[in-house]
């Protein structure tokens, strides 16, 4: 994949704050977050501040526009819930894209005529993502278009005639991904054509002695100048889709533990979402697999595909890091949706997060690389991708878009299905004072209370608002919830408690060290990471135990009485 070069454009941006994570109530032990997640405020500020690059840069090429368009939409859904449709770069790319499918089949400057076949299966991406209605004769035109530069054997490459024989496992990728985002949408798929894609990614894989995949094929050989040269950046790409596809055709059945039963938990803050999908035919409604195929050979593709992560797995690579790494978040998700896990690398979010740390400039952009067909805008438009679980926001449940967008609805409330299909809202919270109301109110019930967590972000905004007195008497009544017996209310105190950096809270936060539910530890952890600032001083496993924590929290008890030895301490 080549994308056209740019000029670099630099200017300042403040430097990130080091700050605490506000991790999600989910169980993210085994879902490769635990000391990050996309809502956690570092992870939030690089993203955003690397879509202010890309619009300070505003990316010319058609390729690269659309990216930078498909990643400044994903950061707004993940965090503004909205799609940002006036955007200059997601106006940009549109207009950019209507252009060239206005200008018809025989103008070969046409986006349907592009030569590279990522172009078109993005183009479709970037509309069903903006107006799945208002754009439907030019999706459908797109997936058209998609189903015909299929190759006989099932693979994709660039469409011009030097490359009819030639299968493209990174072309496949972008075209795996925009059939299911379309079909996602409602709109007509031909299940074959994704059949005989599925089928040639479990062949391809086969011809490969390492159980990988290659750059290019020629039948059964490799092909160009890469030749026989195996990489995790094509690795991921080709074991991402053929987990993708494998789901889109209902191939496997679905974890009830991984990305599917994470997804409510992981939306955006503000609002969850359960719609009745879209009706997308009598296939789409059906239970097992769409189509007749060899999942047997499938299958095997997986756990070949699986074992050469857990030989050769590594963050950072020489060449192409970037999209490696929005590959590898694909083919995380839709693993974790098919198994629950990805076993060999559970903290992958957490270590690509930390590898990004290191490559973020002052302009909030990322560094190009080692790749001379890219450039900071495309570095940017990955990064921002692999960030911000792009698969998790752009698979949303069917016809659930316009909804997550916001679109009629309050800020912070929770959507849900009525017994007769219709809509219905269930307000959140407003601000800080509607939360201490609700919190004193003993028969407050449980989905309530989670609506809270899922939705408390503004909330703890407006925490640091008002006279000291007023925040004192609230930092108080949030101490005291830390022995409460419901998880939700010491849930709550902790992330409030957390997110102050305030000397007075450590007492309550090392007495939520000893919570039974590690995830109100982690959180207590975190927050005295920030009051300390200590962000590396004292650690703890990726996965600690209870016994664990009770050593860490004699670790803090230690720091803290060294600075207060009168401090009286919770029992």
């Amino acid at each position: 994949m080549v994308f056209p070069r740019n000029k670099k454009f630099r200017f300042a941006f403040l430097p990130l704050l080091l700050i605490a994570s506000l991790a999600a109530i989910s169980n993210n032990s085994s879902l490769g977050q635990i000391d990050f997640e996309p809502e956690h405020p570092q992870v939030r500020a690089m993203a955003e501040n690397a879509v202010q690059y890309l619009t300070s840069v505003s990316p010319g090429g058609r390729g690269e526009l659309i990216l930078a368009a498909l990643a400044v939409t994903e950061c707004s859904k993940r965090y503004e819930n909205t799609v940002p449709v006036d955007h200059p770069l997601v106006v940009k790319a549109v207009d950019k894209i209507l252009a060239g499918l206005n200008r018809g089949p025989e103008d070969p400057t046409g986006i349907i005529m592009e030569n590279a076949t990522y172009i078109p299966a993005l183009a479709c991406i970037l509309l069903c993502d903006v107006d799945d209605e208002k754009y439907k004769d030019q999706i459908s035109a797109l997936v058209r278009e998609l189903e015909r530069r299929q190759h006989g054997d099932g693979g994709y490459c660039y469409s011009g005639k030097a490359w009819s024989n030639i299968g493209d496992t990174s072309q496949m990728q972008y075209v795996g991904l925009a059939l299911y985002v379309a079909h996602h949408h409602g709109f007509k798929v031909n299940l074959d054509v994704a059949k005989r894609a599925v089928e040639w990614l479990a062949a391809s894989n086969s011809y490969v002695p390492q159980g990988s995949w290659w750059y290019h094929y020629n039948g059964r050989l490799p092909y160009g100048s890469h030749k026989d040269k195996v990489t995790l950046s094509i690795h991921a790409a080709g074991a991402g889709t053929l987990y993708l596809l494998a789901d889109f055709l209902q191939l496997t059945p679905r974890s009830k533990r991984g990305a599917n039963g994470r997804m409510k938990s992981s939306l955006p803050p503000s609002v969850s979402v359960y719609v009745k999908p879209k009706d997308v035919g009598a296939a789409g409604s059906k239970k097992g697999p769409l189509v007749s195929t060899n999942i047997g050979s499938i299958n095997s593709a997986k756990r070949r595909a699986n074992q050469f992560f857990a030989n050769n797995f590594v963050i950072e690579i020489k060449m192409w890091n970037y999209y490696y790494l929005y590959a590898l978040e694909r083919y995380a998700y839709f693993r974790e949706r098919a198994e629950g896990e990805f076993k060999e690398q559970p903290t992958w979010y957490d270590k690509g997060v930390r590898h990004l740390m290191t490559q973020v400039d002052g302009d909030g952009g990322f560094r190009q690389g080692k790749s001379a067909a890219s450039n900071r805008a495309v570095t940017s438009s990955f990064a921002i991708l692999f960030l911000v679980r792009s698969s998790e926001v752009l698979v949303l449940p069917s016809n659930a878009s316009r909804a997550n967008g916001n679109l009629g609805f309050a800020e912070n409330v929770r959507i849900k299905q009525t017994e007769k299909g219709g809509v219905q809202q269930m307000m959140g919270v407003q601000g800080i004072e509607n939360v201490m109301e609700m919190l004193k109110n003993g028969d407050v019930e449980d989905d309530r209370l989670e609506l809270i967590v899922q939705s408390m972000g503004p909330a703890i905004a407006g925490f640091s608002e008002g006279d000291d007195k007023s925040r004192n008497e609230k930092m108080a009544f949030m101490r005291g919830l830390v022995t409460e017996r419901n998880y939700y209310r010491r849930l709550i105190a902790v992330k409030f408690l957390a997110r102050e950096q305030v000397m007075d809270n450590v007492p309550a936060l090392l007495y939520a060290l000893g919570d039974p539910d590690l995830r109100i530890c982690r959180e207590a952890h975190n927050g005295l990471r920030l009051i300390s600032r200590k962000l590396d001083s004292i650690s703890v496993p990726e996965s600690a135990t209870a016994e664990q924590y009770k050593a860490v929290k004699r670790q803090w008890t230690d720091w803290f009485l060294k600075i207060r030895p009168d401090a009286e301490l919770l029992d």
